[in-house]
């Protein structure tokens, strides 16, 4: 999930740093993840998503090395302003996750905004729609600020750039490191792009101090939060939630409080996911006849393996491994894989504990959302005459 407040390397010891790259993928990306590779050193590289797209055959050779690939956004906006200004910060993560995402299998997606801007009113729009969340870590702030880019835009020389970094450095003594690979924003400033050549001449000076480095994910404070569960309430059309009964049993809309209705969610990757109840066990349909849904499995195997289908604003259609789609057993208040079309599915609204629906339907969305329905009526009408 995503903090109020950003992420930084102040809890380091004293005489370690953490290297990351910002606005690439570029030209010099790849030769700066490959001299780093030889140095014994594993940095973060937070990409922008419009450059990624042209460049994935990049991203997968530094990944190849070691290195962390991290969302910059898609198109490094200012996200407190852009947000103000009715922008889709959500889709900025979303259409970069799915180009960093294959780089981070088993393991957390990390954010850093663009110019480090951030406010807690982008925190919670992010963190109330679950694709946004689920796997995520941010923001990823720093410590030594990436003067790099101010530099080559006013001609100042490598020398004195390295310089500059080594005195705040020193200043510092620990943190989290940022450069530029890539400049986003400002194409003029491209050409003029020396953070290769800063790279080769700041590190092995660095070295030489004793500076050690350690790759993002070391940090604590941000190894414990990937470590952490996400927990969601799943809540039908109708508004009723799921909750856990005894003996692993998912039962729908009873209002008890000894139920609980707090599920831990893990994205497993292609689209996939596993939900597990308090009791520490997965949701599963392994058991009476392939259909019932319980949360009584301790591993993830094929039948706790769930496919999360995407609708609109949080609400999602649940897929077995059986093919079938989750459905509420209305005579009996419980939860089985027995729906063969997604037409006769549950539709779930699915959201991280705490968290609210941010965004509500105008008038005309709601319109055209009865208009689209009455057209697929109509089609299939159609269709069986």
């Amino acid at each position: 999930m995503y903090r109020e407040l950003p992420y930084t390397g102040e809890e380091l010891p004293q005489k370690f740093l953490c290297l990351t790259y910002d606005d690439g993928p570029g030209e010099s990306t790849f030769e700066i993840a490959e001299f780093l590779h030889y140095e014994g050193i594993k940095a973060t590289f937070f990409v922008v998503g419009k450059y990624a797209v042209e460049n994935e055959n990049i991203l997968e050779k530094v990944a190849r090395l070691g290195h962390l690939i991290g969302n910059h956004t898609y198109e490094h906006p200012d996200m407190p302003y852009y947000l103000s200004k009715n922008g889709d910060v959500q889709n900025q993560i979303l259409r970069t996750d799915a180009l960093v995402r294959k780089y981070n299998k088993n393991s957390a997606i990390y954010f850093r905004s663009p110019y480090g801007k951030w406010s807690k009113e982008v925190a919670d729009e992010l963190n109330s729609n679950l694709l946004a969340t689920i796997n995520h870590i941010g923001p990823i702030h720093w410590d030594i600020a990436g003067i790099d880019c101010f530099y080559w835009k006013n001609d100042i020389s490598v020398k004195d750039t390295v310089e500059k970094y080594l005195l705040d450095i020193e200043e510092k003594g620990k943190g989290i490191v940022v450069m530029h690979d890539e400049i986003a924003d400002m194409n003029f400033l491209k050409p003029k792009n020396r953070t290769l050549e800063l790279t080769k001449q700041l590190i092995p000076i660095l070295k030489a101090s004793g500076y050690r480095f350690v790759r993002l994910d070391e940090i604590p404070s941000i190894k414990e939060s990937a470590a952490k569960e996400l927990f969601v309430n799943l809540k039908t059309k109708g508004g009723k939630y799921l909750s856990l009964a005894e003996g692993g049993e998912i039962i729908i809309g009873q209002n008890d409080a000894k139920l609980n209705r707090d599920f831990a969610i893990q994205d497993l990757g292609e689209g996939r996911i596993s939900l597990t109840g308090r009791n520490e066990l997965f949701f599963s349909i392994r058991g009476e006849q392939g259909i019932i849904v319980k949360a009584d499995a301790d591993v993830v195997d094929s039948t706790e393996r769930f496919d999360l289908v995407p609708l609109y604003s949080n609400k999602f259609l649940i897929r077995a491994d059986n093919g079938r789609f989750l459905e509420v057993q209305k005579e009996k208040g419980s939860l089985a894989a027995t729906a063969e079309f997604m037409r006769g599915g549950e539709i779930f609204t699915i959201l991280p504990v705490g968290q609210q629906v941010k965004k509500n339907y105008s008038l005309v969305q709601q319109i055209k959302s009865i208009r689209r329905q009455l057209l697929y009526v109509k089609s299939k009408i159609k269709q069986g005459s």
